[in-house]
């Protein structure tokens, strides 16, 4: 597999996350596209198709006035958790055991801007659950 990040324009700040998983399916590892959120709040949450046996996984950056990292939702594994451009930006990302929708979750002290995306990694046989490991 290939990461390719291609921006429209050049930004001020960002983050870029690459995950590196074993086994998973190798042709379309992904359930569907990639489920996405913004919003201006103290809080984001990303419902997103998933199944039983697979790997729920998000990625969150927010825009942080002095807030404190983001705090992660009930029953995700949090992956990382970063300060991406000073006192203004945070990264954040997560796992969660797969279910048939999977709701990943982060909130801050204040209302922030947030933007979310997130997706469900398929294991490479249905008789393997609970087989897809981060490195």
């Amino acid at each position: 597999q290939t990461l390719s990040v291609t921006y429209s324009t050049i930004p001020s700040q960002g983050v870029i996350v690459q995950y590196v998983c074993t086994g998973t399916r190798t042709t379309n590892p992904w359930l569907g596209a990639a489920t996405t959120n913004q919003v201006s709040d103290t809080s984001i949450s990303l419902a997103m198709p998933c199944q039983v046996g697979a790997l729920a996984i998000d990625a969150v950056a927010v825009r942080a006035i002095d807030t404190g990292a983001p705090i992660i939702g009930a029953d995700q594994t949090e992956l990382y958790n970063i300060a991406a451009g000073g006192a203004n930006f945070d990264a954040a990302g997560s796992t969660e055991v797969g279910a048939a929708t999977n709701t990943m979750s982060w909130s801050a002290a204040t209302t922030e801007i947030w933007g979310s995306v997130g997706g469900c990694l398929v294991p490479a046989s249905s008789s393997r659950v609970g087989v897809l490991f981060l490195d």
